[in-house]
Protein backbone atom coordinates (compact mmCIF):
# COMPACT_ATOMS: atom_id res chain seq x y z
CA UNK A 1 0.00 0.00 0.00
CA UNK A 2 2.88 2.31 0.85
CA UNK A 3 4.55 1.56 -2.48
CA UNK A 4 1.30 2.33 -4.35
CA UNK A 5 0.61 5.55 -2.45
CA UNK A 6 3.96 7.22 -3.06
CA UNK A 7 3.32 8.09 -6.72
CA UNK A 8 -0.17 9.18 -5.77
CA UNK A 9 1.20 11.52 -3.14
CA UNK A 10 3.79 12.86 -5.57
CA UNK A 11 1.17 13.52 -8.22
CA UNK A 12 -1.11 15.13 -5.68
CA UNK A 13 1.64 17.43 -4.49
CA UNK A 14 2.55 18.32 -8.06
CA UNK A 15 -1.05 19.14 -8.91
CA UNK A 16 -1.42 21.18 -5.75
CA UNK A 17 1.79 23.05 -6.56
CA UNK A 18 0.55 23.67 -10.09
CA UNK A 19 -2.79 24.91 -8.84
CA UNK A 20 -1.08 27.11 -6.28
CA UNK A 21 1.18 28.48 -9.00
CA UNK A 22 -1.86 29.21 -11.18
CA UNK A 23 -3.59 30.87 -8.26
CA UNK A 24 -0.54 33.00 -7.52
CA UNK A 25 -0.30 33.92 -11.21
CA UNK A 26 -3.98 34.92 -11.32
CA UNK A 27 -3.63 36.90 -8.10
CA UNK A 28 -0.53 38.61 -9.47
CA UNK A 29 -2.41 39.46 -12.69
CA UNK A 30 -5.32 40.89 -10.71
CA UNK A 31 -2.94 42.86 -8.52
CA UNK A 32 -1.11 44.19 -11.57
CA UNK A 33 -4.36 45.20 -13.20
CA UNK A 34 -5.40 47.00 -10.04
CA UNK A 35 -2.05 48.79 -9.89
CA UNK A 36 -2.36 49.70 -13.57
CA UNK A 37 -5.93 50.94 -13.08
CA UNK A 38 -4.88 53.00 -10.06
CA UNK A 39 -1.93 54.39 -11.99
CA UNK A 40 -4.14 55.34 -14.91
CA UNK A 41 -6.65 56.93 -12.58
CA UNK A 42 -3.85 58.81 -10.88
CA UNK A 43 -2.49 59.92 -14.25
CA UNK A 44 -5.93 61.11 -15.33
CA UNK A 45 -6.34 63.13 -12.15
CA UNK A 46 -2.87 64.61 -12.58
CA UNK A 47 -3.55 65.43 -16.23
CA UNK A 48 -6.79 67.17 -15.27
CA UNK A 49 -4.97 69.10 -12.55
CA UNK A 50 -2.24 70.19 -14.94
CA UNK A 51 -4.66 71.23 -17.67
CA UNK A 52 -6.95 73.06 -15.23
CA UNK A 53 -3.90 74.98 -14.08
CA UNK A 54 -2.90 75.67 -17.69
CA UNK A 55 -6.35 77.10 -18.38
CA UNK A 56 -6.08 79.47 -15.42
CA UNK A 57 -2.62 80.54 -16.53
CA UNK A 58 -4.01 81.39 -19.97
CA UNK A 59 -7.52 82.69 -19.30
CA UNK A 60 -7.85 83.24 -15.55
CA UNK A 61 -8.11 86.66 -13.87
CA UNK A 62 -4.31 87.04 -13.99
CA UNK A 63 -3.88 84.90 -17.09
CA UNK A 64 -1.90 85.56 -20.24
CA UNK A 65 -4.95 86.51 -22.33
CA UNK A 66 -5.66 89.48 -20.03
CA UNK A 67 -2.21 90.47 -18.76
CA UNK A 68 0.01 89.33 -21.67
CA UNK A 69 2.38 88.05 -19.01
CA UNK A 70 5.00 85.89 -20.72
CA UNK A 71 5.60 84.09 -17.41
CA UNK A 72 1.96 82.96 -17.40
CA UNK A 73 2.28 81.69 -20.96
CA UNK A 74 5.40 79.68 -20.09
CA UNK A 75 3.65 78.33 -17.00
CA UNK A 76 0.72 77.11 -19.10
CA UNK A 77 2.99 75.66 -21.77
CA UNK A 78 4.94 73.69 -19.16
CA UNK A 79 1.75 72.26 -17.63
CA UNK A 80 0.46 71.15 -21.05
CA UNK A 81 3.77 69.48 -21.87
CA UNK A 82 3.74 67.59 -18.55
CA UNK A 83 0.19 66.41 -19.19
CA UNK A 84 1.11 65.08 -22.62
CA UNK A 85 4.14 63.23 -21.20
CA UNK A 86 1.64 61.28 -19.08
CA UNK A 87 -0.69 60.72 -22.03
CA UNK A 88 0.44 61.80 -25.47
CA UNK A 89 -2.99 60.98 -26.92
CA UNK A 90 -4.99 63.17 -24.54
CA UNK A 91 -7.44 65.09 -26.73
CA UNK A 92 -7.83 67.96 -24.27
CA UNK A 93 -4.07 68.37 -23.90
CA UNK A 94 -3.63 68.49 -27.67
CA UNK A 95 -6.44 71.06 -27.91
CA UNK A 96 -4.56 73.16 -25.35
CA UNK A 97 -1.50 72.96 -27.57
CA UNK A 98 -3.72 74.52 -30.23
CA UNK A 99 -4.73 77.27 -27.82
CA UNK A 100 -1.07 78.03 -27.14
CA UNK A 101 -0.37 78.33 -30.86
CA UNK A 102 -3.47 80.47 -31.36
CA UNK A 103 -2.41 82.88 -28.64
CA UNK A 104 0.92 83.26 -30.47
CA UNK A 105 -1.15 84.02 -33.59
CA UNK A 106 0.10 80.86 -35.31
CA UNK A 107 -3.28 79.87 -36.72
CA UNK A 108 -1.89 77.25 -39.09
CA UNK A 109 -0.29 75.26 -36.26
CA UNK A 110 -3.39 75.76 -34.11
CA UNK A 111 -5.60 74.30 -36.84
CA UNK A 112 -3.37 71.21 -37.07
CA UNK A 113 -3.62 70.61 -33.33
CA UNK A 114 -7.39 71.08 -33.31
CA UNK A 115 -7.76 68.58 -36.15
CA UNK A 116 -5.48 66.15 -34.29
CA UNK A 117 -7.61 66.53 -31.16
CA UNK A 118 -10.80 65.93 -33.13
CA UNK A 119 -9.44 62.69 -34.55
CA UNK A 120 -9.23 61.46 -30.96
CA UNK A 121 -12.52 62.99 -29.79
CA UNK A 122 -14.68 63.95 -32.79
CA UNK A 123 -17.72 65.01 -30.72
CA UNK A 124 -16.06 67.60 -28.50
CA UNK A 125 -17.90 70.88 -29.07
CA UNK A 126 -15.06 72.92 -27.53
CA UNK A 127 -12.57 71.80 -30.15
CA UNK A 128 -14.98 72.44 -33.02
CA UNK A 129 -15.58 75.89 -31.53
CA UNK A 130 -11.84 76.58 -31.21
CA UNK A 131 -11.31 75.42 -34.79
CA UNK A 132 -14.00 77.82 -35.98
CA UNK A 133 -12.13 80.71 -34.37
CA UNK A 134 -9.03 80.08 -36.54
CA UNK A 135 -10.95 79.50 -39.77
CA UNK A 136 -12.78 81.92 -42.03
CA UNK A 137 -15.96 82.09 -44.07
CA UNK A 138 -17.87 78.90 -44.75
CA UNK A 139 -15.22 76.72 -43.11
CA UNK A 140 -15.61 78.63 -39.85
CA UNK A 141 -19.39 78.46 -40.21
CA UNK A 142 -19.24 74.66 -40.59
CA UNK A 143 -17.10 74.33 -37.44
CA UNK A 144 -19.42 76.49 -35.35
CA UNK A 145 -22.45 74.56 -36.61
CA UNK A 146 -20.72 71.29 -35.75
CA UNK A 147 -20.02 72.62 -32.25
CA UNK A 148 -23.72 73.44 -31.89
CA UNK A 149 -24.67 69.97 -33.11
CA UNK A 150 -22.38 68.45 -30.46
CA UNK A 151 -23.90 70.59 -27.69
CA UNK A 152 -26.88 72.82 -28.61
CA UNK A 153 -27.00 74.27 -25.09
CA UNK A 154 -23.65 76.04 -25.27
CA UNK A 155 -24.07 79.76 -25.97
CA UNK A 156 -20.64 80.76 -27.33
CA UNK A 157 -20.81 78.76 -30.60
CA UNK A 158 -24.18 80.40 -31.30
CA UNK A 159 -22.74 83.83 -30.59
CA UNK A 160 -19.64 83.43 -32.74
CA UNK A 161 -21.73 81.95 -35.55
CA UNK A 162 -24.08 84.94 -35.30
CA UNK A 163 -21.17 87.37 -35.59
CA UNK A 164 -19.81 85.48 -38.59
CA UNK A 165 -23.19 85.34 -40.35
CA UNK A 166 -23.68 89.03 -39.58
CA UNK A 167 -20.46 89.79 -41.47
CA UNK A 168 -21.60 87.50 -44.28
CA UNK A 169 -24.94 89.42 -44.51
CA UNK A 170 -27.02 86.38 -43.62
CA UNK A 171 -29.33 88.56 -41.55
CA UNK A 172 -32.06 86.07 -40.73
CA UNK A 173 -29.69 83.36 -39.52
CA UNK A 174 -27.54 85.88 -37.64
CA UNK A 175 -30.59 87.17 -35.79
CA UNK A 176 -31.60 83.61 -34.86
CA UNK A 177 -28.19 82.73 -33.39
CA UNK A 178 -27.80 86.08 -31.58
CA UNK A 179 -31.15 85.38 -29.97
CA UNK A 180 -30.18 81.80 -29.09
CA UNK A 181 -26.99 83.01 -27.41
CA UNK A 182 -28.91 85.53 -25.27
CA UNK A 183 -31.51 82.91 -24.33
CA UNK A 184 -28.91 80.34 -23.32
CA UNK A 185 -26.77 82.83 -21.38
CA UNK A 186 -28.98 85.81 -20.50
CA UNK A 187 -26.49 87.26 -18.02
CA UNK A 188 -23.70 87.55 -20.59
CA UNK A 189 -23.75 91.30 -21.22
CA UNK A 190 -21.65 91.13 -24.39
CA UNK A 191 -24.25 88.90 -26.08
CA UNK A 192 -27.10 91.30 -25.39
CA UNK A 193 -25.10 94.37 -26.43
CA UNK A 194 -24.03 92.73 -29.69
CA UNK A 195 -27.62 91.78 -30.47
CA UNK A 196 -28.82 95.29 -29.62
CA UNK A 197 -26.30 96.76 -32.07
CA UNK A 198 -27.38 94.22 -34.68
CA UNK A 199 -31.06 95.13 -34.21
CA UNK A 200 -30.13 98.81 -34.46
CA UNK A 201 -28.39 98.24 -37.81
CA UNK A 202 -31.40 96.27 -39.02
CA UNK A 203 -33.63 99.28 -38.29
CA UNK A 204 -35.33 97.63 -35.31
CA UNK A 205 -34.47 100.53 -33.06
CA UNK A 206 -37.27 100.06 -30.51
CA UNK A 207 -36.14 96.48 -29.90
CA UNK A 208 -32.52 97.61 -29.73
CA UNK A 209 -33.34 100.31 -27.19
CA UNK A 210 -35.29 97.84 -25.06
CA UNK A 211 -32.31 95.47 -25.07
CA UNK A 212 -29.82 98.21 -24.18
CA UNK A 213 -32.09 99.29 -21.32
CA UNK A 214 -32.41 95.68 -20.11
CA UNK A 215 -28.61 95.41 -19.95
CA UNK A 216 -28.35 98.68 -18.02
CA UNK A 217 -31.05 97.50 -15.59
CA UNK A 218 -28.92 94.43 -14.83
CA UNK A 219 -25.49 96.14 -15.01
CA UNK A 220 -25.99 99.90 -14.44
CA UNK A 221 -22.24 100.51 -14.84
CA UNK A 222 -21.95 98.95 -18.31
CA UNK A 223 -20.10 101.66 -20.22
CA UNK A 224 -20.64 99.94 -23.57
CA UNK A 225 -24.41 99.69 -23.09
CA UNK A 226 -24.71 103.27 -21.80
CA UNK A 227 -22.75 104.65 -24.74
CA UNK A 228 -24.59 102.47 -27.26
CA UNK A 229 -27.96 103.62 -25.96
CA UNK A 230 -26.86 107.26 -25.80
CA UNK A 231 -25.54 107.32 -29.37
CA UNK A 232 -28.69 105.69 -30.74
CA UNK A 233 -30.99 108.11 -28.90
CA UNK A 234 -28.94 111.09 -30.07
CA UNK A 235 -29.07 109.84 -33.67
CA UNK A 236 -32.84 109.54 -33.34
CA UNK A 237 -33.06 113.27 -32.64
CA UNK A 238 -33.06 113.32 -28.84
CA UNK A 239 -29.61 114.88 -28.57
CA UNK A 240 -29.72 116.06 -24.96
CA UNK A 241 -31.06 112.74 -23.65
CA UNK A 242 -28.45 110.84 -25.64
CA UNK A 243 -25.64 113.00 -24.24
CA UNK A 244 -26.90 112.36 -20.70
CA UNK A 245 -26.53 108.59 -21.15
CA UNK A 246 -22.97 108.99 -22.44
CA UNK A 247 -22.09 111.31 -19.57
CA UNK A 248 -23.42 108.66 -17.22
CA UNK A 249 -20.95 106.23 -18.81
CA UNK A 250 -18.14 108.72 -18.13
CA UNK A 251 -19.13 108.88 -14.47
CA UNK A 252 -19.24 105.07 -14.20
CA UNK A 253 -15.65 104.74 -15.41
CA UNK A 254 -13.73 108.01 -15.70
CA UNK A 255 -10.70 106.13 -17.07
CA UNK A 256 -12.50 104.56 -20.03
CA UNK A 257 -11.71 106.41 -23.25
CA UNK A 258 -14.66 104.98 -25.19
CA UNK A 259 -17.34 107.53 -24.11
CA UNK A 260 -15.01 110.44 -24.88
CA UNK A 261 -14.12 109.03 -28.30
CA UNK A 262 -17.81 108.61 -29.16
CA UNK A 263 -18.59 112.16 -28.02
CA UNK A 264 -15.76 113.41 -30.24
CA UNK A 265 -17.17 111.53 -33.22
CA UNK A 266 -20.70 112.77 -32.58
CA UNK A 267 -19.62 116.42 -32.32
CA UNK A 268 -17.48 115.95 -35.43
CA UNK A 269 -20.58 114.78 -37.32
CA UNK A 270 -22.38 117.91 -36.12
CA UNK A 271 -19.49 120.06 -37.41
CA UNK A 272 -18.69 121.37 -33.93
CA UNK A 273 -14.88 121.19 -34.08
CA UNK A 274 -14.06 122.77 -30.72
CA UNK A 275 -16.19 120.27 -28.80
CA UNK A 276 -14.97 117.41 -30.98
CA UNK A 277 -11.31 118.29 -30.33
CA UNK A 278 -11.92 118.69 -26.60
CA UNK A 279 -13.38 115.19 -26.23
CA UNK A 280 -10.89 113.75 -28.70
CA UNK A 281 -7.98 115.06 -26.64
CA UNK A 282 -9.43 113.48 -23.51
CA UNK A 283 -9.87 110.13 -25.28
CA UNK A 284 -6.24 110.21 -26.42
CA UNK A 285 -5.09 111.16 -22.91
CA UNK A 286 -6.85 108.10 -21.47
CA UNK A 287 -5.75 105.69 -24.21
CA UNK A 288 -2.37 106.39 -25.79
CA UNK A 289 -3.01 103.89 -28.61
CA UNK A 290 -5.38 106.50 -30.03
CA UNK A 291 -2.25 108.50 -30.91
CA UNK A 292 -1.39 106.00 -33.66
CA UNK A 293 -1.46 107.60 -37.09
CA UNK A 294 -4.14 105.28 -38.50
CA UNK A 295 -6.53 105.59 -35.57
CA UNK A 296 -9.93 107.25 -36.00
CA UNK A 297 -9.04 109.77 -33.28
CA UNK A 298 -6.23 111.11 -35.43
CA UNK A 299 -8.57 111.37 -38.43
CA UNK A 300 -11.04 113.36 -36.32
CA UNK A 301 -8.28 115.66 -35.08
CA UNK A 302 -7.06 116.37 -38.62
CA UNK A 303 -10.55 116.95 -40.01
CA UNK A 304 -11.64 119.24 -37.16
CA UNK A 305 -8.45 121.33 -37.28
CA UNK A 306 -8.87 121.69 -41.02
CA UNK A 307 -12.51 122.74 -40.52
CA UNK A 308 -11.45 125.42 -38.02
CA UNK A 309 -8.84 126.74 -40.47
CA UNK A 310 -11.39 126.87 -43.30
CA UNK A 311 -13.86 128.74 -41.15
CA UNK A 312 -11.22 131.22 -40.09
CA UNK A 313 -10.53 131.88 -43.77
CA UNK A 314 -14.27 132.05 -44.46
CA UNK A 315 -14.12 129.03 -46.78
CA UNK A 316 -16.40 126.67 -44.86
CA UNK A 317 -20.17 126.64 -44.35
Amino acid sequence: MTWLSAPYITITISIAALLLGCLNFVLAMISERKRTALQRRGDRLEIDRLLDGAWLSLYGPEGFAKTRSFAKYVEAEGAVQQALVLDGANARGIRYQGLLYELRDNKSAAREKYHESLRLNPDDYRTHYCLGLVLEGREAEASFRRAIDCDPNEAWPHFKLAQLLDKMYDVEQADFHYEQATILQPNEVDFSIARARFLERMGKRDEARALFERVIAVVPSSVTALVGLGVMIAEDGEWDEGIEWIQQAMRCDPNDSHPYAMMAAMYADRKEPEKALEFNAKAIQLDTTRRLSGDVSQDIAREMKKLIELRQRGEAD
